[in-house]
């Protein structure tokens, strides 16, 4: 009794410390995407609308199909993952379809060539999420998935905030005149985006690791969409998910009207 009166607390550094590998360069793989991510997208509805002559229907139709497409793959990228017993190929992949295309960012001369790179980047997101998440549970005990998910959401976050400080920065820096970039000043913005996401697939080769099973036959069911195995408490709260969704309208919308409000395009990603 008295060790166990004797016994300190564990810290929640030394719980972070404790953590899988996977963990920390699945979060380096994330802190470096959502930086790239947000380098560019505080920047593309008004590279859309000033430069390239969208119009805000076309803008909501590219970010409509993109995050459609992602939600839709979501339903199928973890069961396939789990049937074919295999979680870092489709991370690989999901991550390399991000860096093969937001180079063509800036390429792009019109607004239908921005929506298949948006599509194909978002599909990506929709591959790779599932395995991802559960390569980061992978040899953690069921109490500590949360701190390692946290740590791993902490660390997409903390790209969230870089990478609109880079945007910021590079198009300030790249401008002759910051308050009305020209096409090819964005253009330049958006292949640098590119390098971290390229970064982040060198961290997936060579520091996350998966551990093989053998896929039994009888656990390969078939894919269902059915709710009746669940309780009523995760049908409530999926109907209220549903409901905000579709009345929460898309971030683009909310960085358009900004600049039209008279906030200068490289200030956009601050504000964002």
């Amino acid at each position: 009794m008295g060790e166990t009166l004797d016994k300190k607390p564990t810290s929640l550094f030394a719980k972070y410390r404790g953590l899988s590998r996977n963990v920390f360069a699945l979060s380096l793989v994330s802190l470096l995407n959502d930086t790239s991510s947000e380098i560019i997208y505080p920047l593309l509805p008004a590279f859309l609308f000033l430069t390239l002559g969208a119009t805000p229907f076309a803008i909501g139709l590219i970010e409509g199909i993109a995050e459609s497409v992602a939600s839709i793959l979501k339903l199928f990228s973890g069961y396939l993952s789990d049937k074919f017993g295999n979680r870092k190929l489709p991370v690989f992949f999901g991550y390399s379809l991000a860096a093969v295309t937001r180079p063509f960012l800036a390429f792009v001369t019109s607004w239908p060539q921005v929506l298949a790179v948006r599509t194909t980047d978002r599909v990506g997101k929709g591959i790779r999420g599932a395995p991802r998440d559960a390569l980061i549970a992978q040899g953690i005990p069921a109490e500590n998935r949360g701190l390692a998910y946290g740590f791993n959401r902490a660390a997409d976050h903390m790209g969230a905030v870089i990478g609109p400080v880079i945007a910021f920065a590079l198009l300030t820096y790249l401008a002759v005149d910051s308050s009305n970039p020209t096409a090819r000043e964005y253009q330049r913005v958006f292949l640098f985006a590119s390098i971290p996401v390229v970064l982040g697939l060198f961290v997936i080769v060579f520091f996350v690791h998966e551990e093989k099973k053998e896929t039994k036959k009888e656990d390969a069911n078939p894919i269902k969409f059915s709710l009746r195995e669940f309780d009523g408490n995760f049908k409530k709260f999926l109907f209220v998910i549903a409901l905000f969704t579709l009345s929460n309208s898309t971030d683009a919308f909310l960085l358009l009207r900004a600049e039209q409000a008279g906030i200068a395009p490289a200030m956009l990603p601050l504000l964002w």
